[in-house]
């Protein structure tokens, strides 16, 4: 037995005889084939879950856009409100006082002139100590 004859026996390629390599070579592009198919079936499964996930945030985007416009004009409106409300206070010609917890936090003109305390004087306190003469505050 020769070299090359031995060599030629012991590859896998002879032991098969050439029915086995067609077999071989058929079964090499089934695998690769179905190896195709799966990754074409899982590109395919990819695409369908990226496609639902980009209209979910397509439609959350819009829900998130049509809140923050109209929590842009809430914004708006309350300050309109509040501008006209601080006029409205400003300008009143009735005598007008704002407390809380701590006394006096804003009086109007009106308040001003009609009891002869400014804005600054009065501030923290309590109109009773001020705009009521000593001798009636304790009465009730």
């Amino acid at each position: 037995m020769s070299v090359t004859s031995a060599i030629s026996c012991s590859s896998p390629r002879s032991a098969l005889g050439p029915v086995g390599l067609v077999l071989a070579a058929q079964l090499a592009l089934l695998t690769l084939a179905g190896l195709m198919a799966v990754a074409i079936f899982w590109n395919w499964q990819l695409r369908a879950k990226v496609r639902a996930a980009t209209g979910e945030l397509r439609g959350l985007n819009a829900a998130l856009a049509a809140e923050v416009e109209e929590r842009r004009r809430a914004q708006e409106e309350t300050l309109v409100q509040k501008a006209y409300f601080e006029q409205l206070f400003k300008n009143s010609p009735e005598a007008i006082a704002v407390l809380d917890a701590r006394g006096v936090t804003a009086v109007n003109r009106a308040f001003e002139a009609l009891f002869g305390y400014s804005r600054e004087e009065l501030r923290g306190s309590w109109p009773a100590q001020v705009i009521v003469p000593e001798e009636l505050r304790g009465e009730p």
